[in-house]
């Protein structure tokens, strides 16, 4: 007998549990990783669909109503409706005080130096029940009508009252730049704390003295003083600067000698 003779052709007995494994293995075939911007693009074109078929049934709603009221009321024949869904991210009860939280970090002054995780981390620590629904996406989210009423209020609360602009925001991401862009101007801004001593022939502005003079415009007389800083020539009008220490209630501390302080 040769060596093929040998060979054992007959089938090979299954391996114990190779069908529960065969099983596990098709159930996993059609698992796919995605990255977390994979996801957020995902979401994004759910979001598109949602809108376009919450529309079209609201259109052919809206359209049939719209029909039978003009079949009772001719005039309506010239009125026309529309009308367009708002899909938004469900949040979980009790996110509200969460998503304040968030607006309160981001209107720090030391949430310049913060980044968008470290700002979520303090949150978080804040809040560790909802530390789950923190994410990145968080700030590219689209804003409800109610968020605005809270960023609102906190800015009214802060240093910044008055001077965060919320034109063109739509996102908490937004909003930092705009808190940002604020935060810059009012930081670039320079306060002085000097005093001004008016007489008769001169402006002693601190304790640097300036001769005033005549001038005259349009038919009329008023004082003045001239200075030069970093190579350019300045002429201020004392009148003006007067008037201006007036209308800022600034009050006059001392009179001697013909001279007026404020």
């Amino acid at each position: 007998m040769d060596a093929m003779s040998e060979l054992d052709l007959s089938p090979e007995e299954p391996r114990p549990h190779a069908a529960a494994i065969a099983k596990a293995a098709k159930s996993q075939a059609h698992v796919v990783l995605k990255s977390p911007p994979a996801v957020y693009a995902e979401q994004g074109l759910l979001q598109k669909e949602m809108q376009r078929r919450l529309d079209e049934v609201a259109k052919a709603a809206i359209d049939a109503e719209l029909a039978k009221i003009q079949a009772e009321h001719p005039a309506a024949i010239a009125l026309g409706a529309t009308v367009q869904s708002r899909i938004f991210s469900k949040r979980p009860p009790g996110f509200t005080k969460v998503y304040t939280k968030l607006i309160e970090v981001v209107l720090w002054r030391s949430s310049a130096v913060l980044t968008q995780k470290a700002i979520l981390d303090v949150v978080k620590a804040a809040f560790p029940p909802y530390a789950k629904y923190l994410n990145a996406n968080v700030w590219t989210r689209p804003l409800q009508p109610a968020d605005f009423s809270k960023m609102k209020r906190q800015i009214s609360c802060g240093e910044l009252a008055g001077k965060v602009s919320l034109t063109g925001v739509k996102s908490l991401s937004d909003f930092r730049k705009a808190v940002s862009a604020a935060r810059s101007v009012v930081s670039s801004l320079n306060s002085y704390d000097v005093r001004f001593t008016f007489a008769d022939d001169k402006i002693v502005v601190g304790k640097t003295p300036f001769a005033t003079e005549i001038k005259s415009a349009a038919g009329k007389k008023y004082p003045s003083f001239r200075f030069t800083h970093n190579g350019t020539r300045y002429s201020l009008r004392v009148d003006a600067l007067q008037a201006l220490m007036e209308i800022c209630e600034a009050k006059p501390v001392k009179q001697s000698h013909g001279a007026k302080s404020a």
